[in-house]
């Protein structure tokens, strides 16, 4: 791999920058981050997308293909190491002249604490480790995002600067608009119980306070050892919780345990199914909260299956 980034960086070095109407070379990393640049660069180009929906950041591979793109890119936008591993060697070691936004670092942004983390590892590890990364998730969070790839795209491609910030405006109101349809939607739910497969949801928790009493596995790539799943279904019937959420990135064998007295449903936080662009980001969100509020409304009703 090393021998081949090498080759690759090669590459970049002798390729021409983008000229005329072209906007720059823009990759993502994420199908949610790639709809939000999209958004900002609509009328310049498109930006590339890494990594489909359907898979995990968490275990994702770079093809050949994938590293030639980075190489090659003007701009590289993704959330950071503790989200997309296999990134973080390769973003390292592109030359100074590429520029990469890391949006975990980005003060910009309302972080919160990894809570699977922070209290083991605060005290050694580094922010990207700390900070939950699923930060897209909170929709303030993504107008925030627009405006820091809007910035970047006006420092790279000055003629197109005014283009960008109308665009970043216009997408930053349909994401204020969303931000208000959330909140009338989750607003009679903010008591009811549930519980989450993967801890992915903490930003959707903060900004429309949602009551998340448990979490299934503390890393999605580790399995939950029977004694915890015993625990925690006895915790979901104690707490009266109905509804529990999983997704589909990830195998959910240790859910089985919980279907004969809860609601299992999926909430998708990457847009798995729906085609990559801007409009995605706003679809994906819209799906996840239907979804959401539909069985937490169910159960809300007094109809839900906790027994």
């Amino acid at each position: 791999m090393l021998k081949f980034l090498a080759w690759a960086m090669m590459i970049f070095l002798t390729s021409p920058a983008f000229a005329g109407d072209a906007g720059p070379r823009v990759v993502t990393s994420i199908a949610p981050l790639h709809s939000l640049a999209a958004q900002v660069m609509a009328g310049t180009g498109e930006p590339t997308l890494l990594m489909d929906a359907a898979a995990s950041p968490h275990s994702f591979a770079l093809k050949p293909s994938q590293v030639r793109a980075l190489a090659r890119a003007d701009l590289v936008i993704w959330i950071g190491g503790a989200l997309e591993p296999s990134l973080q060697s390769v973003i390292a070691s592109l030359p100074p002249r590429q520029q990469v936004l890391t949006l975990i670092e980005s003060r910009a942004l309302q972080r919160l604490a990894n809570r699977r983390q922070a209290a083991e590892r605060s005290r050694q590890a580094g922010v990207g480790d700390v900070i939950d990364p699923h930060l897209w998730l909170d929709p303030d969070n993504a107008r925030h995002i627009i405006r820091l790839i809007a910035t970047r795209l006006q420092t790279l491609d000055p003629a197109h600067a005014a283009l960008y910030a109308r665009n970043a405006a216009q997408a930053d109101a349909r994401l204020r608009a969303l931000s208000h349809a959330i909140a009338a939607r989750l607003e009679p739910l903010h008591d009811t119980p549930f519980m989450v497969f993967h801890d992915a949801y903490q930003y959707l928790e903060y900004r429309f306070p949602l009551n998340n009493v448990g979490i299934i596995r503390s890393h999605p790539e580790q399995g939950a050892s029977a004694r915890r799943l015993r625990r925690i279904a006895h915790d979901a019937k104690a707490a009266n919780v109905a509804c529990i959420f999983a997704e589909p990135q990830f195998a959910a064998a240790s859910l089985r345990l919980f279907q004969n007295t809860t609601r299992v449903h999926y909430l998708d936080p990457l847009g798995r199914g729906l085609p990559a662009g801007p409009d995605l980001y706003q679809k994906m969100m819209e799906r996840l909260i239907d979804t959401l509020a539909g069985c937490l409304e169910h159960t809300a009703d007094g109809n839900g299956m906790t027994r």
